[in-house]
Order: C-alpha cells, then structure tokens, then sequence
C-alpha cells in the first residue's frame, strides 16, 4: 500500500477494501488471527450454539471429551489453548450440565480424564450439525477441494513437530 504523496489523500475515509490492501493484510500469522476472531465472533455473537446452551469453549471441550480417549484437564488446556483456570471454569459448567464426568486419570491418578456422558455425546451430535453447517456456508465460496486443502495444510502448519 502506498503512502498519501499529499494532503488530499490524507483526508480519505478508509474502507474495509482499502484495509485489506494494506500490507498486514499479506501477513499470515495475521490472515490466521483474523480468520480465527471471526469464525469466534461468528460463533459467540451469532449465537449458534445458544439454544443447547454452548459456546466456542464448550462446545471445543465437549467435542474432545467425545473422542473417547479421556484427555486430562490439562491436555484440553495445552490443546484449546486456554488457561488452565479458564478451562476450570469451562469443565465445571459441562459436569454441571450432565455432559460430562470426570475420572481418575489412568496414568496420574492426581490428573482427571474428561469423558463425555451419554447426554453430552447425545448434545454433541447436535451441536457439531450446527458448527458444520455455519462452516459450510462461511467456506462456500471454495470448492470441497479447496476446503480440503487448505484444512490439511491450516492443520500441519497447527500440529507441525507434535505441537499441540
């Protein structure tokens, strides 16, 4: 983008588009940023999730405790990239709900396992219909090839060297 060479360009209102032209908008790591606070906003202030009574974080948390392998809760914190006193908060809104229990750690009986109960599975189901459908129409302009590509490559650059 080109720096005003007078005063009168100095006085233009900027627009979204004339913003996208900017260099930041060529950053990755900023691209990624953006494109995370939005598909957030999207979910939290669009309220997709309102009526089972979820939101980004605990739909997240929920959908990993349906994956059966019973993360501690400190694994959902490194991986959601949350504080683990966030997290905290998050579980105990879950277990209060029904949705999930947790259970002594197989490995570390000091560490709880997170697995969801049957009517947080029953939840989930839902939910994940929803997130799948508003991800649909965000991503509608790319083809299921191009959504397909920039998944594996969005997700190799997220988990590169077993980063979680």
């Amino acid at each position: 983008m080109t720096k005003p060479d007078s005063a009168e360009n100095v006085d233009n209102v900027p627009t979204p588009q004339s913003l996208a032209e900017a260099d930041l908008a060529n950053d990755f790591w900023f691209v990624l940023v953006k494109l995370r606070a939005r598909m957030r906003t999207m979910m939290d202030t669009d309220k997709w999730l309102e009526e089972l009574g979820l939101n980004a974080r605990t739909y997240s948390a929920l959908s990993l405790a349906c994956t059966g392998i019973g993360p501690s809760q400190r694994e959902l914190a490194g991986f959601l990239t949350l504080d683990a006193r966030q997290l905290v908060y998050v579980m105990d809104d879950l277990e209060e709900s029904g949705l999930i229990e947790r259970r002594a750690h197989s490995k570390d009986r000091r560490l709880n396992a997170i697995y969801a109960t049957d009517r947080g599975r029953e939840l989930y189901a839902r939910a994940r219909k929803i997130v799948q459908e508003r991800e649909n129409l965000t991503l509608a302009p790319l083809t299921d090839s191009e959504r397909t590509f920039i998944l594996k490559y969005l997700k190799e650059l997220a988990f590169q060297g077993g980063d979680q």
